[in-house]
Order: C-alpha cells, then sequence, then structure tokens
C-alpha cells in the first residue's frame, strides 16, 4: 500500500545527523538513540537510550480491546490489509507521528525462513525476530554482504507476568493479535519497531510468528530509458523468435520484456530523511561519551563507535 502525505506537520519524532556518518533519533529533545555508520560501511552501531516511556511519548496510542473486537467483527479476510490502513489512520492522526510529506509505503516482510518462497520483488526480508531482546544496549549491526535487515527494539524486554503481554498472549491464541508496526531506517538498514513490543513479547512466548509490516518512505527517480537499448532488445527478440534451433518465448515472457523497454514510470527506493544540524558530531560525541564506564555497555564497541576510524 502507498500513500501520499501532504501537509503534514513536522513531527515530533525525527532523525538528526551530522558529519562522519553520526545520526539520532530524537522526540522533542529527548533522544530515542544514537547511531553511527562505520567508516568503512562494514555495518553501523545504535546505541539505545534506555527512557521510561510514557502514553504521551509513545508514536501510536494503545490499541484497545475495543479495537480488536472492531477488527473482529469486521468479518475482514486481508488482515495485513485491514490492520495496514489502521496503522496509517493512527499515524496520520499521532502528535507523535513519525510521517513527514512525501509518498510512504507500508508493505509485509518476509521473515527470514521464507526466502524460498515465490515473488520476492520489492520484498523486505526480516531476520532472527527470536533475538530482538537479546540484543544488548549498545549493538553492532554487521552489514556483511547482503545488508542487516533485523529487528530493533526501543524498549526495554517486556516481562511474561505484565498484564498487557497476557492480554496479547489470549489474542495471539484468538488469532486476532495485530502485526508488528517497524519503520525501515537506510542509515541501520535495519527495523525500528515503533509499534508492538509486547504483542512480539506475546508471540514469542505462544511461539508463533507475528506478521510484520514495514514502513518506509519512498524517494522517486528518473532515468531516461536508452533508445538504442531498446532497439536492440527488439532486435534481439525478433532474431530469437525467428531462429530455428532456438526454443520461442512465451508471449508472456516477450511481454515482460517488452514492458521493462518500454516503461518510463520513475523507479523508486526507500529513502529516510534526516535533518542536518550544525556543530552536530561535537555535540553527539559528548552524549555517547556520558555512557563511558557503564558496567552494561562494552567500553570496546563504545569506543569503536566514538572513534570510527
Amino acid at each position: 500500500m502507498i500513500i501520499e502525505v501532504d501537509n503534514q506537520p513536522d513531527g515530533k519524532f525525527q532523525i538528526h545527523s551530522g558529519g562522519n556518518q553520526r545520526f539520532k533519533l530524537i522526540k522533542d529533545d529527548l533522544t530515542i538513540f544514537w547511531g553511527c555508520i562505520e567508516f568503512d560501511y562494514y555495518g553501523a552501531w545504535i546505541l539505545r537510550n534506555n527512557i521510561d516511556w510514557d502514553k504521551n511519548d509513545m508514536i501510536i496510542p494503545p490499541i484497545t480491546s475495543d479495537q480488536i473486537e472492531k477488527y473482529k467483527s469486521s468479518n475482514q479476510t486481508d488482515k495485513v490489509a485491514y490492520w495496514s490502513r489502521f496503522f496509517i489512520d493512527s499515524l496520520s492522526k499521532s502528535d507523535n507521528s513519525i510521517l513527514y510529506d512525501g509518498k510512504w509505503k507500508i508493505s509485509l516482510a518476509l521473515l527470514k525462513w521464507q526466502r524460498q518462497k515465490p515473488d520476492l520483488f520489492e520484498k523486505w526480508i526480516v531476520n532472527e525476530t527470536d533475538k530482538v531482546f537479546s540484543n544488548s544496549q549498545l549493538t553492532y549491526l554487521d552489514w556483511g554482504i547482503s545488508g542487516n535487515g533485523n529487528l530493533i527494539s526501543l524498549k526495554e524486554t517486556p516481562f511474561e507476568d505484565e498484564g498487557r503481554v497476557k492480554w496479547w498472549r489470549k489474542k495471539v491464541k484468538e488469532n486476532c493479535c495485530p502485526p508488528i508496526l517497524t519503520w525501515y531506517i537506510n542509515s541501520l538498514d535495519a527495523f525500528i519497531i515503533i509499534d508492538g513490543h509486547r504483542r512480539l513479547k506475546a508471540y514469542m512466548i505462544e511461539n508463533e510468528e507475528p506478521d510484520i509490516l514495514v514502513l518506509n518512505a519512498l524517494r522517486e527517480e528518473c532515468y531516461p530509458k536508452d533508445i538504442s537499448r531498446r532497439e536492440k532488445i527488439i532486435k534481439s527478440l525478433e532474431i530469437r523468435q525467428n531462429h530455428p534451433s532456438k526454443a520461442k518465448l512465451s508471449i508472456d515472457d516477450i511481454n515482460k520484456i517488452l514492458i521493462d523497454a518500454y516503461d518510463e514510470r520513475p523507479s523508486v527506493r526507500p529513502i529516510t530523511k534526516s535533518i542536518a544540524q550544525p556543530d552536530f558530531e561535537e555535540i553527539w560525541i559528548n552524549e555517547v561519551k556520558k555512557f563511558e564506564n557503564q558496567a552494561n555497555i562494552d567500553q570496546e564497541e563504545l569506543e569503536a563507535m566514538i572513534e570510527n576510524k
């Protein structure tokens, strides 16, 4: 589902960035996390700020039992479509929305073990949902060759005996628990959970895989088609179809080739907008250094993140 966002006021959740590939997600004056892309682009660090989340801080208000009952009574056969519309509507009304003007896409991600399924075109791949809450406060995301694609929690691990987790476990068993909503951030090549930490914990306890929705902004880019290449493609098709010893292509295959050759629509790719700030790197380093000598943080990794060279 692609939506066009117009006249959206600046959200309270924003990504600020500056020199040496530093960035952070903020809400008003509160930093949610600090991030840094490694200098040689082998990965990125994310340092989560452990904060006490209040309802007023949440990107989307907590889903209520009335909203679950409304979903159940709707007899909606497409669960993903229903909750996609719900989340978009909630974000458009939220005082803490991450949306900004432009095109956005919300789509269902595949899990790592689903890679072999057909139709992988423009599909997000999410890795290791069972390890979300085992990541440390400071985590290095190893991109390797194929990227990272992990889920990143913004909150502390929910307790199993929390009332909210117990309630979501019942909804998982009733097959009416909503998907987990995430935001794809390019500079991390990872998916930030923006709604559904306790739902995810409930899914994990019940040993059920959740549906994961990915929200990402899009950038349109126009690339003029090479007319000479188009003529070569047509010529090649004619030769192939008339060659006595070569198998003829099907009509569907020919149509796909011609559509690609003549399609002049702009291509789209995910993009995450950040706001450049003056003297950002110095401010960023001073903030991150406050975590030095903190027992639960790997100090060598913290130093590597700060130095980044």
